[in-house]
């Protein structure tokens, strides 16, 4: 039948399309990599070592790398545009990093101040701690009288739930204890090392109010960096970020995002893997053409010229009529893309940040994340006139995919009804579980730095495959729904 043979044509072209464009973002990633590696060979030729930098034992190129395509014209032609974001030497800057606090453990605020007042950066650098007054809004909440018992049936709800009813006066108690634990962090902290600030907050106003009280008191730096609480900097992060702006064209730039707490459970340790494939395939074919499309919350870098422009659009965002408080990440970057500047993707830059442990956190994470994707779409397609045609292509597939997915999935319960039976189930999965495998095979390759064992654990990376549409792929529907619906909550920030 029609249908049937139009569902099988479905189901190929998603494969099809799936594994191309993981090969096409494997060969921009490897070249990334080659770039970097010019970088590291050009280094040492600068620090005076003697002989052949690119073919000595020492600094001799990956095996994958005669397998990048491209002639030598090429290859020179962009060794030559590059010559500037080559220069590695230290980059004089005057830095200003805002650090946004959002009710965060105290281990965590402590591990993340103590890291960033042991950076290596010689130039000047002043760190901000803003406080974000989510703990405020709640005090608030809790400072007014305790409402009189529910109704019979409340209660009965309640008791059936295990619902306990709120002691108003013991919540404010708690944050209030919470809130002064922050405070003692940061006076501690603040006390051994005067370039840490403290910027206290009147009121909730969410993350981007909070960059924009730090912005208030950041006049004369050069680089405005921003990090969130809960991260912790490698010492040269900063230092090596930095480096990336001797590029003039550049204006933002990214580091690698790892997961700290990756060993809890098995949702962290596929987390961290998924992590790892999003900034060395994803976010790496992205910086090798210098136009990546979400600069990372936990690790970004902004030249302060371009952040001046355009904080006023920034902090003032709107959509629906209502005013946005998250996906600040990925707005600040379309606004620098929208101008024509270049953004990169530095993975020396490293840090590690702490992800949900429970499959309910991890959901409400990934909603919030989709709904900014979706929201941001409008802003991103204003920017891809002024930059490579991988932008426009990359931007396409992440819009396509998921979709095609779903067509596929539509696809294969047709068959599936229409005598396909268990053949057509076996080869949708088999295709959702191909390309994880493939994404796993890369990774085992291609990841540097750890024990054999771990690269081989991430074999069982094609399991993401299913959590993306069992139960990623709801929730995406479910975020763009919400969107055009008018639906603008967030479902993470409390008050």
């Amino acid at each position: 039948m029609v249908y049937v043979e139009l569902a099988t044509w479905t189901l190929r072209l998603y494969g099809f399309l799936a594994i191309s464009h993981l090969l096409l973002q494997y060969r921009y990633a490897l070249g990334h990599q080659w770039r970097l590696y010019k970088e590291k060979a050009r280094a040492a030729k600068d620090r005076g070592v003697t002989g052949s930098v690119y073919y000595s034992r020492t600094w001799r190129a990956k095996w994958y790398a005669a397998f990048i395509p491209g002639t030598r014209s090429k290859r020179r032609a962009l060794e030559k545009a590059q010559s500037r974001t080559l220069d590695t030497r230290p980059m004089p800057a005057s830095i200003a990093v805002w650090v946004t606090v959002f009710q965060e453990t105290p281990r965590l605020l402590w591990g993340c101040l103590t890291a960033l007042s042991q950076q290596d950066y010689q130039g000047k650098l002043t760190v901000f701690v803003v406080d974000d007054g989510s703990y405020l809004a709640q005090i608030e909440k809790y400072s007014a009288d305790q409402p009189p018992p529910p109704m019979w049936f409340r209660r009965f709800v309640n008791k059936v739930f295990e619902r306990k009813p709120e002691n108003y006066r013991a919540r404010r108690q708690a944050y209030e204890a919470r809130r002064n634990e922050l405070l003692r962090v940061i006076a501690e902290v603040s006390s051994d090392d005067p370039r840490i600030k403290f910027v206290p907050a009147k009121s909730n106003g969410g993350k981007r109010e909070a960059q924009r009280l730090a912005w208030m008191r950041s006049s004369g730096h050069e680089l405005y960096f921003s990090v969130d609480s809960d991260t912790v900097l490698d010492s040269n992060a900063i230092s090596q970020l930095a480096s990336n702006f001797r590029n003039p064209d550049v204006a933002a730039a990214t580091g690698y995002v790892d997961v700290g707490n990756w060993k809890q459970n098995w949702l962290t340790r596929l987390i961290d893997m998924r992590y790892w494939s999003a900034f060395f395939v994803e976010r790496a074919a992205q910086s090798y053409h210098q136009a990546v499309m979400c600069c990372s919350g936990p690790l970004a870098a902004y030249r302060a010229s371009v952040v001046d422009q355009v904080m006023g659009r920034y902090a003032t965002q709107r959509f629906l009529d209502r005013l946005c408080t998250f996906g600040d990440d990925r707005h600040l970057t379309n606004l620098v893309l929208s101008l024509g500047y270049l953004v990169v993707m530095d993975p020396r830059a490293h840090c590690l940040t702490a992800v949900p442990t429970t499959l309910r956190q991890y959901i409400r994470q990934q909603t919030r994340w989709n709904k900014s994707f979706y929201r941001e779409m409008l802003w991103t397609t204003g920017a891809i006139k002024s930059h490579s045609w991988y932008m426009t292509y990359d931007l396409a597939m992440q819009f396509l995919l998921p979709f095609l997915l779903i067509a596929a999935l539509v696809a294969t319960a047709v068959i599936a009804v229409s005598g396909g039976g268990f053949v057509t189930v076996s080869l949708y999965l088999g295709i959702v579980a191909g390309v994880g495998f493939v994404r796993s095979l890369y990774a085992v390759f291609a990841r540097r730095g750890v024990k054999f064992s771990t690269r081989l654990s991430y074999l069982l990376f094609f399991c993401y495959g299913f959590i993306y549409v069992f139960v990623l792929m709801p929730v995406r529907l479910r975020a763009l729904v919400g969107l055009l619906l008018g639906n603008t909550a967030w479902g993470t920030r409390e008050a």
